[in-house]
């Protein structure tokens, strides 16, 4: 829990840069991206609260085993769900 009250707190600093966007990395705000990460956050809540670990059943999953392994996901590879995007 401390960990994701230090992320949360991180993401907090960043607000005063709130308007600024850098074109080079992203065509988002900085203020888009606070929001993306705290919907993505509450989606993630969201699952583990509804999940049932007696159900799971563990998948091979290539793409996951990639990202696991380079300890970081590709830019530009992915599209988020709309659930996640800022509106």
């Amino acid at each position: 829990m401390k960990k994701l009250i230090a992320l949360i707190e991180e993401l907090e600093t960043k607000i005063p840069h709130s308007e600024k966007i850098n074109k080079t990395i992203s065509a988002g705000s900085v203020d888009w991206h606070i929001h993306h990460c705290l919907l993505v956050g509450l989606q993630i809540i969201q699952a583990v609260e509804k999940s049932d670990p007696e159900t799971y059943s563990w998948k091979f999953n290539m793409r996951k085993t990639l990202v696991y392994t380079l300890n970081k996901i590709p830019r530009g590879r992915a599209k988020a769900p709309e659930s996640v995007l800022p509106k």
